[in-house]
């Protein structure tokens, strides 16, 4: 089971289904740690700024040592900013366009995903990572789109998986959880 951290964002609905529908993975939506009780979780993309993620925050400072987060969108603004990490405006603000992206460097999240592949962004920001992550792609404008933290598993992915004009974002998501429950279980 996964849980799903809501950031009060429309396109919550669209990862919630992805994760059931695609992935047959059960979801369980939650506002309170109370709740949260899965072995992973996933930060949703959220219309707000990091700032208004109370909740979010709060849950990470309590569990990011004991569980396995993905934070999409929003969601990877979030763990970028708990780590430390600064932002900044992207160089092309792109909303529902896609965004040509490329693997930093050969790693397991590739599988079946070409080495150049187009994913759906809704964003204006960009993380400059600090000592804390490793890139694992990024675009043409040489901007950080998907990051893992080099001691935890905790992966953030700035741009829409779920999108339908993301090419291989189901494929991706599939990686990324298979990885997360064969490394880490």
């Amino acid at each position: 089971m996964i849980s799903l951290i809501e950031n009060l964002d429309s396109f919550t609905y669209n990862i919630k289904e992805f994760f059931i529908k695609v992935l047959n993975v059960k979801i369980f939506n939650c506002f309170n740690s109370k709740n949260v009780n899965s072995n992973i979780i996933c930060l949703s993309s959220g219309g707000g700024q990091i700032y208004d993620s109370k909740f979010s925050i709060s849950f990470l400072n309590n569990n990011y040592k004991n569980k396995k987060i993905i934070g999409i969108c929003l969601g990877h603004q979030i763990l970028s900013y708990f780590f430390g990490c600064k932002m900044k405006i992207s160089k092309n603000i792109l909303h529902g366009k896609t965004s040509k992206m490329f693997f930093y460097k050969k790693n397991v999240f590739q599988n079946f995903i070409p080495l150049y592949s187009y994913f759906c962004r809704y964003n204006s920001i960009t993380i400059l990572i600090n000592n804390n992550f490793s890139i694992i792609m990024k675009n043409f404008d040489n901007e950080v789109m998907f990051l893992e933290h080099k001691f935890y598993p905790i992966y953030g992915i700035q741009f829409h998986p779920e999108s339908i004009n993301s090419n291989f974002g189901k494929r991706l998501i599939k990686n990324v959880l298979f990885f997360l429950k064969k490394k880490y279980n």
